[in-house]
């Protein structure tokens, strides 16, 4: 998704700010049943656009979804079980809904984040921060 006013690539004066949308790249990444969008390289691709044409009021972000009850994935939470066993592992004690990630999209699009720029934020929540929290690490027990 590209928010655009006026851009200073065209020689007119306004802000653009680019989303994109990809997987985690953590631990929590989806393998098996369950539709999710996998683009890594968006991830490295939208950082240095952010660090390169912050200057020029271009800020890039990424927003990476967690577990979204969707169209496309309503079948597979339809199935016995899945959606209890996936609601108790996500620290928020439900699973995400198209409109959470939508609420994150509209604030890094607003001027309410204008200081944001080259970041990943992920709308899962916390589901990647819990895991990471169970896994030993030197220097973390």
């Amino acid at each position: 998704m590209t928010v655009q006013n006026t851009s200073d690539w065209l020689g007119l004066s306004g802000r653009v700010c680019v989303v994109t949308a990809a997987a985690p790249a953590g631990p929590s990444r989806q393998v098996s049943p369950g539709p999710v969008p996998m683009s890594p390289p968006s991830i490295a691709t939208s950082r240095p656009r952010g660090d390169a044409r912050g200057a020029h009021g271009i800020r890039s972000n990424v927003v990476s979804p967690g577990m979204v009850i969707t169209p496309m994935s309503q079948s597979f939470y339809d199935t016995p079980g899945v959606t209890e066993r996936r609601t108790a592992v996500v620290p928020v004690r439900r699973i995400g809904m198209p409109q959470d990630i939508a609420d994150v999209i509209l604030f890094l699009a607003s001027d309410r984040s204008s200081y944001v720029n080259g970041d990943e934020i992920t709308v899962d929540g916390g589901y990647v921060n819990m895991l990471m929290n169970m896994v030993p690490r030197p220097g973390f027990d």
